[in-house]
């Protein structure tokens, strides 16, 4: 079965981050997903949301907020086939 890492990035998401989540749990398919959620300092729930919906996400954090910088940790954190990119205030 094929592997896919989904890489989100994350700033205080709490609204939208268990909306992302679900969405991409419901996606169908034959294909195995894996989580890697780059957190920018959240500060609010975005992190107890997130693994209250997917409890065995891997968290990465990110200090100094750079989007090449969050998507290319996310990659190096992967461990799929094919790499997925999404921020985490976007319902697929």
């Amino acid at each position: 079965m094929t592997k896919i890492s989904v890489i989100i990035r994350t700033k205080n998401e709490e609204f939208w981050i268990a909306r992302c989540l679900t969405a991409i749990k419901n996606q169908v398919g034959c294909f195995y997903i894996e989580v890697i959620l780059v957190d920018n300092q959240s500060n609010d729930l975005t992190i107890r949301k997130a693994l209250h919906v997917w409890p065995n996400l891997k968290i990465v954090n990110l200090d100094i907020y750079n989007p090449s910088v969050a998507l290319n940790l996310g990659v190096s954190n992967s461990s799929g086939e094919h790499c997925v990119f999404i921020s985490a205030h976007c319902v697929p």
